[in-house]
């Protein structure tokens, strides 16, 4: 089997992955508040926009729910309350309700406001209404806040925080669970040899150290990360047998991120994190292209070179690029 026939049959298994996981219940059922996954979305939204119209398309094609007949059932439920408002009024809309009402209209947005408040009925208005939450509703966002910011976050799913929370005995903090998630998600990439999937994983660890102000560590994860990248091994290694190199493997923005984070780190810090990726890095079972010759040019060049430079560099591995690699699977 040669390597592109390998490689579809791996992205043909993820799709039937991805099509069975579409395919559960999750966000229909109720969380621990009571609400569905979407109910508590759309409450948060609402807090932030004041709105019940424009909805994003994810309210009904991640979330499940019909946004419009959903946010009416929790406005009945208590969750909101509503009042006419000015403030999504354009500039000429306001300057037409003055001058229907023989009243000035010079002056920018927020004057027009009030003078509009000062002299009309605004209930008698035909204008927008802006939502609020209530008491209950603003508890509500507080409480269950993790599950919200888990429905954002770019690197775990809603879903996985709330089944990892609820394997957790202890009260955990939405970054404990957070990094169990993805702890967990790095064991079965490499495991399965998914090293591609790998190097997405370890970068989402760093990216999580950073946000929690762990510079110093959040390196270690993004190195290893660009290593890997560099290695032959980002192509996905369980659809093949050997690595293989991709022209410009190290990404222009990955370096210029990791030499910014390291402005603010001593030399001994950079070396700890090195060692520590690359000791990482190094027990991976995996038949990788990088020398040991390669590897001390990483560690030299990663804060002071360019991307260009050290795909150069890494340009004499082109021996191992895909079209090479179809001679080796047909000798299979």
């Amino acid at each position: 089997m040669n390597f592109f026939s390998k490689l579809f049959n791996l992205k043909q298994n993820n799709h039937n992955r991805d099509t069975n996981s579409d395919c559960n219940n999750f966000y229909l059922n109720k969380l621990e508040c009571g609400l569905t996954p979407g109910q508590l979305i759309l409450i948060d939204w609402t807090q932030k926009t004041g709105r019940n119209y424009n909805f994003p398309r994810y309210f009904k094609y991640s979330l499940q729910i019909d946004p419009e007949s959903t946010h009416n059932q929790l406005y009945k439920l208590g969750y909101f309350t509503k009042n006419k408002t000015l403030s999504y009024l354009k500039v000429v809309e306001l300057k037409t309700i003055l001058s229907k009402h023989n009243l000035p209209t010079s002056g920018k947005k927020a004057e027009l406001i009030t003078r509009i408040i000062n002299n009309i009925n605004v209930d008698k208005l035909d204008i927008p209404f802006e939502f609020k939450l209530t008491k209950e509703a603003q508890n509500l966002i507080i409480e269950h806040s993790d599950y919200i910011k888990a429905y954002y976050d770019k690197d775990i799913t809603m879903e996985d925080y709330c089944k990892e929370k609820n394997n957790i005995s202890f009260k955990a903090t939405f970054g404990d669970i957070k990094w169990s998630i993805l702890n967990k998600q790095a064991h079965r990439n490499t495991v399965s040899g998914d090293f591609g999937c790998l190097s997405n994983t370890r970068k989402a660890q760093g990216r999580h150290l950073e946000q929690e102000g762990n510079i110093k560590h959040s390196l270690i994860y993004y190195i290893e990360s660009l290593i890997i990248t560099s290695s032959g091994l980002e192509n996905n290694f369980s659809a093949t047998d050997y690595p293989v190199y991709y022209p410009d493997s190290i990404p222009d923005y990955s370096l210029k991120h990791i030499q910014t984070l390291m402005e603010s780190l001593s030399d001994d810090d950079y070396d700890f994190a090195f060692d520590e990726a690359l000791f990482r890095f190094s027990i991976l079972n995996a038949n990788h292209f990088l020398s040991k010759e390669d590897i001390d040019y990483l560690r030299v060049n990663l804060p002071c070179s360019t991307a260009e430079e050290i795909n150069n560099y890494l340009k004499k591995y082109e021996c191992y690029s895909p079209l090479n690699n179809l001679e080796l699977d047909d000798v299979e």
